[in-house]
């Protein structure tokens, strides 16, 4: 075989172990081959002589182009990447759709990852995000803080968190963060605590605008320390979590009713949702199999349902209708809104009178100049 044809030399690189290496003249080239590592040079023999060389990776028939392969190869290292800061984002985007089925897991490289991604294209990768997959929460405990870490609206409703989950110690830190949802799920004081206090006095969520916590089971005392949260604009609250008293006795000072409210909807987008979709994806509990039946004459399921289809609805929505208040501008706020109107239209009047001096100048300029023309006119004949 041509293994054995060959003549073996030892070889040891600078910081490594001795190596063997095969030695051959082919075509008037001398060919260096390094023996496989876990097999000696009969197996060697036995392997060219009964099995097919390995087929190569690309079995298409097709070259694949320099940039094609560079592309490949970038998207097994993102997590290697110093930075992206002013890099191309086309090229960017592009590295993370081929990284996709390498981010599944939570670990360390895949939150590095994230956060190169978050760090140079916050306005792009998820400047909105809407969860609703709890399991996908709960596998994703590294990474997903990290991927909502440029998010400036967030839709957590209907998550089931309680006042003791990992992700309410992170929202804090999320400092792009301007819309927030925690409606319909089972916060208490104690939970919202976590999220109201740090943020009292300016600390943290300096951008936080609007907060949605309605359907949860807050108390009065939730509502008091909503007061503390100084960015805070706008705060939904269920129609039956509290009496409408109680609220505008508690945000009296600071709050008041909206009678035709605007509620913020929030969806997912950016190009880091491919990302949470194959989270989502590896997080989907198996479905299990339906029970067969007893027998011929198995019991059918039967289904309470009082009154019509329409009264039917009108109890499962029951409930969820929502009062929205927002803060009252102090006197300052409104004098210097007023301040500023009144110069505005100052400088607009003042451009008005300018305008109209030079209209008047003009025409009068104009009616000169036709008086000259008729005098210059008339000499000619006299």
């Amino acid at each position: 075989s041509l293994l054995q044809e060959m003549e073996s030399i030892y070889y040891r690189p600078r910081n490594g172990a001795l190596q063997k290496v095969f030695v051959s003249e082919v075509k008037n080239r001398t060919v260096f081959r390094f023996q496989r590592k876990g097999s000696n040079e009969s197996e060697q023999d036995d392997d060219d002589e009964t099995s097919p060389s390995a087929p190569p990776k690309n079995v298409s028939g097709k070259v694949i182009s320099l940039y094609d392969q560079c592309m490949e190869i970038l998207s097994n290292y993102t997590h290697c990447f110093e930075s992206l800061i002013d890099f191309p984002e086309d090229f960017g985007k592009e590295i993370f759709e081929k990284a996709l089925n390498k981010l599944g897991g939570d670990n360390e490289n895949t939150k590095k990852t994230v956060e190169i991604y978050c760090e140079a294209y916050p306005e792009s990768f998820l400047p909105e995000c809407k969860l609703t997959n709890m399991m996908m929460i709960n596998n994703y405990e590294i990474c997903l803080p990290f991927i909502i870490s440029s998010t400036t609206k967030l839709d957590l409703a209907g998550c089931q968190l309680d006042d003791d989950h990992d992700l309410l110690g992170q929202l804090v830190h999320l400092s792009m963060l301007e819309v927030l949802s925690l409606a319909e799920n089972h916060l208490t004081d104690r939970g919202l605590r976590r999220l109201l206090l740090p943020a009292a006095g300016g600390k943290q969520l300096t951008k936080l605008t609007y907060l949605d916590i309605a359907n949860n089971r807050l108390d009065m005392k939730a509502v008091s320390r909503i007061n503390l949260v100084n960015s805070l604009k706008t705060v939904v609250f269920g129609e039956k979590d509290f009496k409408l008293g109680e609220i505008e006795g508690r945000l009296k000072s600071c709050f008041r009713l909206r009678k035709c409210p605007r509620f913020e909807k929030v969806e997912t987008l950016g190009f880091g949702s491919s990302l949470l979709e194959a989270w989502a994806e590896k997080s989907k509990v198996k479905p299990n199999q339906k029970k067969k039946s007893d027998g011929f004459y198995s019991k059918p399921q039967c289904l309470l349902v009082v009154g019509s289809s329409k009264t039917v609805a009108t109890l499962s929505d029951g409930g969820r209708n929502k009062l929205m208040f927002e803060r009252i501008k102090v006197l300052g706020e409104v004098s210097n809104n007023l301040k500023t109107n009144s110069a505005v239209k100052r400088k607009v009047d003042h451009e008005e009178n300018v305008t109209a001096a030079k209209k008047v100048k003009v025409f009068n300029s104009a009616i000169a100049g036709g008086n000259e023309f008729e005098q210059n006119l008339l000499s000619l004949y006299m």
